[in-house]
Order: C-alpha cells, then structure tokens, then sequence
C-alpha cells in the first residue's frame, strides 16, 4: 500500500514507522499480523494502542482522551507513542 500511495501520490513519501492501534495483545492473529509486518521489513512503533471504550467516551465527551482520563493504560500508551515519535525527528 505504501508503494501504491508513493507511485499515485507522493514520490517522496517516507514512512517513520507503522502504528498498531486496537490492539489486542492476548489474541493471536493481531500478534501475527504484527509479527508479519515486522518480518517483512517494516518498523512498527511501540507501544501497540489497545482497544477500549474509554476512546469513544471521550470522543463523545469531546475531549481528548489523555484529558478525559488522564489516569488510563490508552493515555499511557499515546503518550509513550508521542514520545517515540519525536525521538525520532
């Protein structure tokens, strides 16, 4: 898909890495499909985002989720996500 997007769209495109969201990491085919990924060459950031419903509240309070509750694993999760990607740059 990268390639079709580079050829359609944006020669130059570069990708820093690939990001997992609703990621459930006791089921085995998100696992695989993630360790496929990996296999084939890809950079896959860390750490996975996990699902919950806590996204959807958020959304439904119109609040970002890192404000709508500070204290949970997925505001942990974004924020080590952040922190990744500006080690990068």
């Amino acid at each position: 898909m990268i390639g079709e997007v580079r050829i359609d769209h944006n020669p130059k495109l570069e990708v820093e890495g690939i990001t997992v969201n609703q990621f459930q990491n006791r089921a085995n085919l998100p696992r695989r499909l993630v360790e496929n990924l990996v296999d084939e060459g890809q950079r896959v950031l860390n750490p996975r985002i996990s699902t919950s419903v806590r996204v959807r509240k958020s959304h439904s309070a119109e609040k970002p989720l890192i404000h709508f509750d500070t204290r949970h694993k997925l505001s942990d999760e974004f924020q080590a996500l952040h922190a990744e990607l500006e080690a990068l740059s």
